[in-house]
């Protein structure tokens, strides 16, 4: 359950969050000529209910409400770990009226040499939000009623346990790698690309395990269905304070998904500043803050980030990813 600490801590990071935009908050913007009349088309590269989505439905809501006359058409594209929807944005004119939303899975795609999109097909417009990685086990499920227990029944038999994760190869599926190997431990990948289908084999017991961020997973967590076994977090986080970290148990992870948006490379300028705008304005409209920063608990770690910063980010991380999997 989330506790009144971890409010605090949320509430004061929406203050800065909301602080960092709230200049831009206050401009008038004129809607390009480009727009006029037509929906600005964001490309959700994963299926309905998940984070991403999630995310994308919230964002399109504040940008319509914030500045109206403006609409934001979510299209959802899963498959292939995301590089279906990103290929398609990628696909469209670089006239700034298709947005990706982008998450880090796409590197590890490029670094594994499995999508042939780069972080350089892109122009960032801002990091909306950067979550962290649990490993999920039902309350109801007794075999595993510690990591320790995981641990020694996936040492005791290699390859046995599986775990769901949001597509193969992705962030999730790499994070909890990194603990595993770190921690001799070895388990089964069950990659699935829409979201309700793995909540529906976790909790359907099809799967014994799953990683996933809490943000996600609050509702279950609320109603009792599902528990932390390790958090991948630098400390324990106020929401979970009996949950160990990876550190903790001996593994030094704290790769975690996050969520931003993108649009093809060669957008002009002006249309370039004017999204960047747009979305600055969208992440502090009071329902986005409440309805979902807030509430889904997304600023464990801090999310915000403008293009340039964004831009940044991805470089530095991309870096990373590829020493990693080398």
């Amino acid at each position: 359950m989330w506790n009144p600490v971890k409010k605090m801590v949320i509430a004061a990071a929406v203050l800065l969050v909301v602080g960092q935009v709230t200049a831009q908050a206050q401009e008038k913007l004129a809607v390009p000529s480009a727009l006029e009349g037509k929906p600005i088309e964001l490309v959700v590269p994963w299926g309905t209910g998940g984070g991403s989505d999630q995310m994308a439905r919230a964002l399109a809501r504040a940008i319509e409400k914030q500045q109206p006359g403006v609409t934001v058409a979510v299209l959802n594209k899963p498959g292939g770990n995301g590089t279906l929807g990103l290929s398609y944005a990628l696909s469209q004119p670089a006239n700034g009226r298709t947005l990706a939303l982008i998450t880090n899975d796409f590197l590890i795609n490029h670094a594994m040499a499995v999508a042939s999109m780069k972080p350089d097909d892109f122009q960032y417009i801002a990091r909306v939000v950067a979550d962290v990685e649990m490993l999920f086990v039902r309350t109801n499920d007794t075999r595993f009623d510690s990591f320790a227990a995981y641990a020694r029944q996936a040492k005791a038999k290699p390859g046995s346990i599986t775990i769901a994760t949001a597509g193969a190869n992705g962030v999730e599926q790499l994070a909890m790698t990194l603990v595993n190997k770190a921690l001799g431990i070895e388990a089964k990948w069950i990659p699935f690309d829409k979201p309700a289908e793995r909540i529906a084999a976790f909790l359907g017991g099809h799967v014994d395990l799953m990683v996933e961020e809490p943000s996600d997973m609050k509702q279950y967590i609320d109603e009792g269905k599902m528990k932390p076994l390790v958090q991948l977090t630098d400390r324990r986080t106020p929401g979970f304070p009996n949950t160990p970290t990876a550190k903790e148990l001996g593994a030094d992870v704290t790769l975690g998904v996050w969520r931003g948006l993108a649009v093809k490379r060669g957008t002009d300028a002006a249309m370039h500043t004017y999204l960047e705008k747009v979305v600055a304005q969208a992440v502090s409209e009071p329902e986005f803050v409440r309805g979902y920063i807030e509430q889904r608990s997304l600023n464990i770690r801090p999310g915000y980030l403008t293009g340039k910063d964004f831009e940044r980010t991805v470089g530095d991380e991309y870096q990373s990813i590829t020493k990693i999997l080398k």
